[in-house]
C-alpha cells in the first residue's frame, strides 16, 4: 500500500488557490492539480503535506495548518489524503522544482484543471460540511474500448464518476443534513455534469442553481453556444431541484425556449418548483448570462418513484 497527500492552500478569503501544472504521472501531464506526493515513513498526512508544500513552493507551513477533508481508497494499492489550508502566505509561492506552481481564482478555474478538482475544491470550502472525520471514497475502476476495439483501463483519477462515499456526518440547518448529503451525492455521481464542468452552487427543497462556463468548444456551426449545451445546463438544474426532496424523480417531459443566441461566457441556471405532487411534479428553469440577461426558459415534469436517494439516518452520502 502506498500513501499520498494532495493539498489545496487557499487565501483566507477563500478566493484563490495554489495549484501545480503536472508533468508526471503521464495521465496528469499538462493539467493542474493540488500539490503533494508520497507520505514518508513516520509521517502523518499533515506532516507530509507541510513538507511537500514547502519543497514545491518554497513556502513553509506547520502541519497543524492542514486539515484532511477527504480520503480516496484505491483498494490494496494506494490511499490518497486530500487536505486544505487557509493562509495568505500563498502570495509568496514560487516554482521550485520542474513543475510550475501558480495561484488561481477559485471561481474561475482554468479549463486544464483536473476534472475531480471541480468538486473536490467546492467540497473543501463548503461551510455546511463538518470534517470531524474525512469523507471517504472508494475507487470504482472503469474500462472502455480504444479505437482498435481493445479494452483500455482508465486511471481512477482520469475518469469521471469513479467514486462512492462513506463515513461522514454532515452538518447543516436542514434536518439531519439531508440537503448537504444530497448536494454531495449529485456532485460525486453526476458524471455528465462534471464532464461539462457544471457546478451545483445552491440546493434546497425544490430549488437549485447550477453555473457553467461556455467556451469555443461549445459553439455550434453558427458560431453561438450550442442549444444542447444550454439544454443540458437547464436539465442538470432541473434534476437537482426535483430530487432535492430525497425522492428519486425521473424526467418524463421537458422543453426549452431560446430567447437569444448565447456567446462564450458564464451561464447561470436557476430551477424552482412550480407544483409538487405525490407522483408528478413540475419545475421551471431560467438561464441567464453572468450579466443576468435571460437566454433561455425551460420547463420540466418528473415522475416521483418513491425511492430514497440517501437514507436520513445515513452517516454519509
Amino acid at each position: 500500500m502506498t500513501y499520498y497527500v494532495t493539498g489545496f492552500m487557499y487565501s483566507t478569503d477563500k478566493r484563490r488557490v495554489v495549484l501545480i501544472e503536472k508533468i508526471n504521472p503521464e495521465w496528469q501531464r499538462g493539467h493542474l492539480n493540488g500539490l503533494g506526493g508520497k507520505i514518508e515513513q513516520g509521517e502523518t498526512p499533515e506532516m507530509a503535506m507541510s513538507r511537500e508544500f514547502e519543497e514545491e513552493t518554497g513556502v513553509a507551513s506547520v502541519p497543524e495548518a492542514w486539515r484532511v477533508f477527504a480520503v480516496i481508497n484505491g483498494g490494496q494499492k494506494y490511499k490518497v489524503y486530500f487536505l486544505y489550508s487557509l493562509s495568505d502566505d500563498l502570495v509568496h509561492v514560487k516554482t521550485v522544482e520542474e513543475e510550475k506552481v501558480g495561484v488561481y481564482a477559485v471561481d474561475d478555474l482554468p479549463h486544464k484543471v483536473l476534472h475531480n478538482l471541480r468538486w473536490l475544491i467546492p467540497m473543501s470550502l463548503d461551510s455546511k460540511l463538518s470534517f470531524h472525520s474525512p469523507i471517504e471514497f472508494s475507487e470504482q475502476m472503469s474500462v472502455s474500448l480504444d479505437s482498435s476495439g481493445s479494452h483500455k483501463r482508465k486511471h481512477p483519477f482520469q475518469g469521471l464518476g469513479i467514486l462512492s462515499s462513506s463515513s461522514e456526518t454532515f452538518a447543516g440547518d436542514d434536518p439531519e443534513g439531508m440537503i448537504d448529503q444530497l448536494k454531495n451525492h449529485f456532485i460525486a455521481r453526476d458524471h455528465f455534469a462534471r464532464e461539462l464542468e457544471f457546478r451545483l452552487t445552491e440546493l434546497e427543497e425544490g430549488q437549485a442553481t447550477v453555473i457553467a462556463k461556455a467556451g469555443d468548444e461549445h459553439l455550434n456551426a453558427a458560431g453561438v453556444v450550442h442549444g444542447g449545451f444550454l439544454f443540458a445546463l437547464a436539465d442538470v438544474a432541473f434534476a437537482a431541484a426535483s430530487n432535492a426532496r430525497n425522492n428519486l424523480s425521473l424526467a418524463i417531459h421537458a422543453d426549452i425556449l431560446y430567447h437569444q443566441a448565447g456567446m462564450p461566457g458564464t451561464y447561470i441556471a436557476r430551477a424552482r418548483e412550480i407544483k409538487d405532487g405525490r407522483k408528478i411534479a413540475s419545475y421551471q428553469v431560467t438561464i441567464h448570462t453572468g450579466d443576468e440577461e435571460l437566454v433561455a426558459s425551460f420547463t420540466g415534469t418528473v415522475y416521483r418513484k418513491g425511492t430514497r436517494i440517501v437514507e436520513e439516518d445515513s452517516p454519509g452520502i
